[in-house]
């Protein structure tokens, strides 16, 4: 986690001054997705056990939808632009795939 603070400042004499803090927060999962841009095979790598992969085309189609059963997973794709999500406790990433 890093936190970031931001001061607000007015050029009004009656304002009062304040500090606005925020808590930027890092996904404890970890998606690999490699190599990328790929020709067709793609290596699929999570750092944690995950509810649900997903990979969609650019038009929204989803093409995958499965609960993995390892950490690492190989599709092969036709050429395009795929979003890869997985979804688990800790929250969801999603990483952009182009195969050419």
């Amino acid at each position: 986690m890093q936190n970031i603070a931001w001061e607000v400042v007015s050029n009004d004499p009656y304002s009062c001054v304040s500090t606005l803090n925020t808590t930027e927060i890092e996904p404890e999962i970890q998606l690999n997705l490699y190599p990328n841009p790929s020709s067709g095979e793609v290596t699929i790598e999570i750092s944690e056990s995950v509810e649900l992969l997903t990979v969609t085309d650019m038009q929204g189609k989803r093409l995958i939808e499965q609960v993995p059963t390892s950490n690492q997973l190989r599709i092969d794709l036709a050429p395009g632009i795929y979003n890869v999500q997985v979804y688990s406790d800790s929250g969801v990433i999603s990483k952009r795939l182009l195969v050419q």
